[in-house]
């Protein structure tokens, strides 16, 4: 059996700074794309410079006007350019009204603790020091390279081995073994309502709930369960496999299924993924995001917020209408509702060129589904926590593989799956008395081995950062992915 490379990982039970992965409180929330795996920062401090920027581009207080006249400790990396983003406040404006104190330097230490007890990583006391005595420093620390994520990785894996962290939980189900369609009402939902945890007076974590009706919500939920459940079939003995029943036929593969339904379209999209999920309060009591991003440093040290990637699916059927979203996840690779929480506008979102309607769309689903199954198998089989999260790839790699089978393409980044692990697994699936996947599992081992690994020095990593970038010229919430698009724009 393949195994992880060990690394040992010290310290990393001392949780002084933040809390262990079962109960910070980033755990188990919807952004299963929240990033783990970094490689322990550098002794030396090593960091990427802060721009130095024009005044008239700080905001005073991210553009909020009830936060007005207030302006960052230092022009750091999250400084927030002026008028962008008026529901958004400013790390750094943040930390200048908490004043400085002893509740300032409990927000950073926040940040470093979420940052250790989500990546597995243990920061070095100087780098800690560096950021208590000057905030701007966080971007030390909230910057990695793809080698560092990957290698983080194998500490997280070993982690769970020597017993120093748990397992996420796995997803919950509200649908029965056999389901039929024509009892969607009766289905039990109840949906989560906003709730932020107060991390220190004035700094909030959490989600908070879409504006998508609860009804919608609901089906959006059901409709993903029963994607992932029969992208699951595969792997299960007989007796516990998912049916669902619609339009009086029973199906137990997603192919089928899907094949059934009237309308569906899908098509791949990326945006900033939400690492720390910070919030504030205006004084009217609005609730206002504080963006901090996880930097990921690629070549030349041009670094930028890491990326999350989705394929979207919408189905219109009279049965049952709705969004949902395939990605690798932290608790399983696979299919969840969409718009269930609000998704913060600074994120950005860049939607691919290529429409999937159709027989192309029921393709682009039947290989999501193998492949989720494929990952979610692997990791099982290998003993990884997180469903092999950052081993097995992220959700960068998961979507990349689907669109490249789709289109040929892959300008993702950055992409750390080790293929040498699934291919087991898809070997398997080839060599099976099943012969009817055939034809979708050629298509992802062609995938899966026409993706690089941003791990290593690669030729196409440059453009691939380019066309990574979530937001637009003009709408980047920070004068750092403005000079990380110039630098990657050059010759």
């Amino acid at each position: 059996m393949p195994r992880i490379p060990e690394l040992v990982v010290s310290n990393l039970g001392n949780v002084e700074l933040g809390g262990s992965i079962e109960t910070n409180p980033l755990n188990g929330t919807p952004e299963g794309e929240l990033l783990r795996g970094l490689d322990r920062a550098s002794s030396d401090g090593a960091r990427i410079p802060t721009p130095d920027l024009p005044d008239s581009i700080v905001a005073g207080a991210g553009g909020h006007p009830q936060l007005a006249g207030l302006a960052p400790i230092r022009k750091s990396t999250f400084a927030l350019i002026e008028g962008r983003y008026p529901e958004c406040v400013s790390f750094d404006v943040l930390l200048q009204q908490m004043g400085n104190n002893e509740q300032a330097k409990q927000a950073v230490k926040k940040v470093i603790g979420a940052v250790q007890a989500q990546t597995g990583m243990v920061i070095p006391e100087a780098l800690v020091n560096a950021a208590l005595a000057n905030p701007a420093r966080l971007a030390d620390i909230l910057s990695v390279t793809p080698a560092q994520l990957s290698q983080g990785a194998s500490a997280i894996v070993e982690a769970h081995r020597q017993g120093a962290i748990k397992d996420a939980a796995p997803k919950s189900r509200i649908l029965p073994q056999h389901f039929d369609l024509a009892n969607l009402a009766a289905v039990p939902y109840v949906r989560g309502e906003t709730k932020l945890k107060e991390l220190v007076p004035g700094l909030y974590q959490g989600d908070v709930k879409s504006d998508l009706p609860d009804a919608q919500a609901k089906a959006n939920t059901v409709l993903a369960e029963i994607f992932d459940r029969l992208a699951e079939n595969p792997s299960l003995a007989a007796k516990d496999r998912f049916s669902v029943r619609h339009k009086g036929h029973e199906h137990r593969t997603l192919n089928n299924f899907v094949r059934s339904l009237g309308t569906v379209d899908g098509w791949f999209q990326h945006r900033a993924a939400n690492f720390a999920d910070f919030k504030t309060k205006a004084p009217n009591g609005a609730i206002l995001d504080v963006p901090a991003s996880l930097m990921i440093k690629g070549e030349g040290g041009i670094a930028f917020p890491a990326a999350h990637a989705e394929l979207i699916i919408s189905v219109q059927d009279p049965a049952i209408s709705g969004e949902i979203k395939f990605y690798q996840g932290m608790n399983s690779t696979g299919f969840f509702a969409k718009d269930v929480w609000k998704v913060p506008r600074w994120l950005g979102m860049q939607v691919s060129p290529e429409k999937l309607r159709g027989a192309d769309a029921a393709e682009a689903i039947e290989l999501a589904g193998h492949l989720s199954d494929t990952i979610n198998k692997t990791a099982k089989d290998l003993g990884l926590p997180f469903s092999g999260y950052g081993v097995l790839g992220v959700c960068m790699d998961s979507v990349a593989v689907v669109r490249h089978a789709m289109t040929g393409k892959i300008d993702y980044w950055p992409l750390v799956m080790r293929d040498e692990l699934l291919m087991p697994q898809v070997a398997a699936r080839l060599n099976d008395k099943r012969k009817s996947d055939d034809d979708e599992f050629g298509k992802i081992l062609k995938s899966i081995q026409a993706a690089p690994s941003d791990a290593v020095a690669n030729e196409t990593a440059r453009a691939r950062m380019l066309a990574s970038i979530p937001w637009s010229e003009g709408q980047e919430p920070f004068q750092s992915v403005v000079d990380a698009r110039r630098a990657l724009q050059q010759d």
